[in-house]
């Protein structure tokens, strides 16, 4: 899995000096560190281990 931020808005001109959903790549990425220590839970729909000792990769591609 990757993850590609692309920090842009509207090509209009806004409010102020930048679009909220400019902000959109860096906050997701500083809310998903809160959820680095529960990648191995348990998954209710399956009835055991989250990745079930599956290999997981997540590459942070960066923004454009």
């Amino acid at each position: 899995m990757a993850f590609l931020g692309v920090p842009y808005g509207v090509p209009y001109t806004g409010r102020g000096p930048e679009l909220p959903s400019a902000a959109a790549p860096t906050a997701f990425r500083a809310a998903s560190l809160a959820f680095q220590p529960y990648y191995r839970n348990y998954d209710v729909d399956f009835d055991g281990d989250l990745f079930a000792d599956r290999a997981l990769s997540l590459a942070d591609a960066g923004d454009v």
